[in-house]
């Protein structure tokens, strides 16, 4: 009984911290689990030490605690969006894209999502444009989301101390093609790990009879 208890304490904990935080480019505000089921992580105005951001072959890096997810990356281009409706339409009437669509993937950890601004060809967005990106993230509970406050540099780059080791947007996932490389050598240890597991398992369950 008490070790059933505790197994559903833990599951109980692994759930409630099942979240995620941007660490590229800087968050708008502090993270703060509790608020993260609401619009921008609960923060409604824009930063005001933006970070640069590359007008192609962006990025953002985040720590995610779900194993199974599904994401995708909202724009505005407005100068302080406070609401959802800001990274639909601008405020002065344009249709504003997904900066990433919608997929789905699995695997916790750290990842990282390429973002191509340029690519969107947003009407007025390039060098020096102020915009806003907003991760929206789902591990089959409630959407969460987090914002980041960037401006657009034509000639910046990521950061070389902001590693990935996994990068994934629907498209591309380098976790799958590691993954394949390894398989066969993978399996033959896996299945003398199995042999040895089961036949440990099998001497402890033998021993408790005994006693």
């Amino acid at each position: 009984m008490a070790f059933r208890s505790i197994f559903t304490l833990t599951s109980l904990v692994a759930l409630a911290a099942a979240h995620y935080s941007i660490s590229y480019p800087e968050p708008r505000g502090v993270y703060v689990s509790d608020n993260q089921n609401s619009f921008c992580d609960g923060y409604t105005d824009a930063a005001s030490n933006r970070s640069d951001f590359p007008l192609s072959n962006g990025l953002i890096k985040l720590d995610n605690h779900h194993t199974e997810w599904a994401a995708s990356v909202l724009i505005s281009i407005d100068q302080n969006p406070t609401n959802f409706s800001a990274f639909n339409t601008s405020s002065s009437g344009i249709q504003l894209p997904l900066a990433v669509d919608w997929f789905s993937s699995t695997g916790s950890g750290e990842i990282c999502i390429p973002v191509d601004i340029a690519s969107l060809n947003i009407e007025g967005v390039g060098d020096g444009s102020n915009v806003t990106l907003q991760t929206m993230f789902t591990g089959g509970h409630n959407n969460l989301y987090q914002c980041v406050d960037v401006t657009i540099r034509a000639n910046a780059t990521v950061p070389s101390n902001v590693t990935c080791e996994r990068t994934v947007n629907g498209t591309v996932d380098t976790a799958e093609s590691s993954t394949s490389e390894d398989e066969e050598s993978e399996d033959s240890g896996a299945q003398r790990l199995a042999i040895a597991t089961t036949s440990g398992l099998l001497s402890v369950a033998f021993a408790f009879l005994l006693l």
